[in-house]
C-alpha cells in the first residue's frame, strides 16, 4: 500500500522554514516528501528533505495572465490540467497532503481540489496571512471594479475554473483545512485549524552558513518598486533622506536586502543603487534570510518601508525603523502591516 505523500509549495524564507520545522516536528519520511519551489533556486531549498521540483518549469503557469487574450488563457488552463494530472500519475501515485501559502495560482487550486488531496495546510507568508474576510471582500470589490475595463476579471474566472472562491487566498473547500503560522492572529477563518509555532524556534538555524557577520550591523530592506505610485519622486527623496539618517546615526556602511523581484530585474535595483551611491554610502548586497539574521545576531538595525518584516521584527524582539510613513496611501493604511504598526507603535521607530 502506498503511503500518503506530503507536497510542500515554498517560495519564500518564511515558507521554507515553516516547512522545515513542520517536517522535523512530525518526523516525516523524506521518501514521502515533494518540495515545489518557485521564485527560488534549488540551492535555496537544500535544507528541506525530499524530492525537489522546479514548479514553474514543470507547470509553466501562474494564476494571473494579464495581456493574454481569452483563447490563450483557456488553452493554458487546459495545459495546466493536463500537466497536473500527468505529474500526479507519474510522481505522486497516491493520496497526498498539500502545504501551500495560498490558493491564488491555478495549479495550486487544481492540486487542492483533486480527489487525491486529503488535507490542505496553509503556511504563513507575510501580510496576506493576516487579512480578514471583510478586507478580502473589500479588495474583491475594488479589483472587480478595476477589471471591468480590461476584461481581466472574466479571464481570471476562466483561469480559476470556477472551482474556488475568486480573490480569496484561503477559501473554504470540502477538505480538512489547517494552518501552520507564527501568531494566533494569522488565518482568521473559523474553518481553519491553526498550529502556532514560536518564531525564534523556527528560525534558530545554527547550521546556516551566513555570507557575513551581522553583529551591530544596519540592514536596509528594499521593497519591490516595479510600479511606483504617483509621486514616486517623493518616494525616492524619502529613500535618500533615510540613507542620510543612517549615515549620520550609524556610520557609512549598510547591507542592502533586495526584494526577490528586484534580483530578477537589474533595472529596478539599479535605480535604487544609484541613489545609494549618490548618498556616498558604502553598501553590500545580501541574500541571507532576514528572519535568520534577526534571531541569530544581536544589535541588528532593520530599516524598512511597507513590509511584513515589521511584524517579524516584533516576533524576534527587534525594534525596526520604518521610514516614509507619511507616504502611505489610504489603501496602505487598511493593510494588516499598518494596523499592526498602529497597535504596536511603542516597539517601532518611525523615521519620516
Amino acid at each position: 500500500m502506498n503511503l500518503i505523500k506530503n507536497i510542500f509549495f515554498v517560495h519564500s524564507n518564511i515558507t521554507i522554514y515553516l516547512a522545515k520545522h513542520y517536517i522535523e516536528k512530525n518526523s516525516l519520511d523524506p521518501l514521502n516528501i515533494i518540495i515545489f519551489y518557485a521564485r527560488l533556486r534549488e540551492k535555496d531549498v537544500i535544507a528541506l528533505p525530499g524530492k525537489k521540483v522546479d514548479f514553474l518549469n514543470i507547470f509553466y503557469f501562474e494564476f494571473v495572465n494579464k495581456g493574454r487574450n481569452l483563447l490563450e488563457v483557456i488553452n493554458r488552463v487546459c495545459l495546466s490540467v493536463y500537466r497536473v494530472n500527468r505529474f500526479l500519475s507519474a510522481e505522486v501515485k497516491s493520496d497526498y497532503n498539500l502545504f501551500v501559502p495560498h490558493l491564488f495560482w491555478d495549479v495550486l487550486q487544481l492540486l487542492a481540489t483533486n480527489s487525491k488531496c486529503k488535507k490542505i495546510t496553509f503556511m504563513e507568508e507575510g501580510d496576506m496571512t493576516y487579512v480578514t474576510e471583510n478586507e478580502l471582500l473589500d479588495r474583491a470589490i475594488k479589483e472587480k471594479e478595476l477589471n471591468i475595463r480590461t476584461n481581466d476579471d472574466f479571464k481570471r474566472r476562466v483561469l480559476s475554473l470556477n472551482q474556488l472562491l475568486n480573490f480569496h487566498p484561503f477559501p473554504k473547500v470540502a477538505k480538512k483545512q489547517e494552518a501552520i503560522c507564527l501568531h494566533p492572529e494569522a488565518f482568521p477563518f473559523p474553518y481553519i485549524d491553526k498550529k502556532v509555532y514560536n518564531f525564534k524556534k523556527v528560525f534558530c538555524d545554527k547550521t546556516f552558513q551566513f555570507s557575513t557577520n551581522y553583529h551591530n550591523s544596519v540592514i536596509f530592506v528594499l521593497e519591490n518598486i516595479s510600479a511606483l505610485p504617483e509621486g514616486s519622486n517623493l518616494y525616492l527623496k524619502k529613500f535618500q533622506e533615510t540613507l542620510s539618517y543612517i549615515k549620520k546615526m550609524y556610520g557609512n556602511k549598510v547591507f542592502l536586502k533586495p526584494h526577490p523581484a528586484q534580483l530578477k530585474n537589474s533595472d529596478k535595483l539599479a535605480r535604487l543603487l544609484e541613489i545609494v551611491k549618490q548618498a556616498n554610502v558604502e553598501y553590500d548586497i545580501i541574500n541571507d534570510p532576514i528572519e535568520l539574521v534577526l534571531v541569530n545576531y544581536e544589535n541588528v538595525k532593520i530599516f524598512c518601508h511597507r513590509s511584513s518584516i515589521i511584524r517579524y521584527c516584533f516576533y524576534a524582539e527587534v525594534k525596526p525603523y520604518v521610514w516614509g510613513v507619511s507616504l502611505f496611501s489610504e489603501i496602505d493604511r487598511k493593510r494588516p502591516f499598518y494596523k499592526f504598526m498602529e497597535k504596536h507603535r511603542e516597539v517601532i521607530n518611525v523615521i519620516d
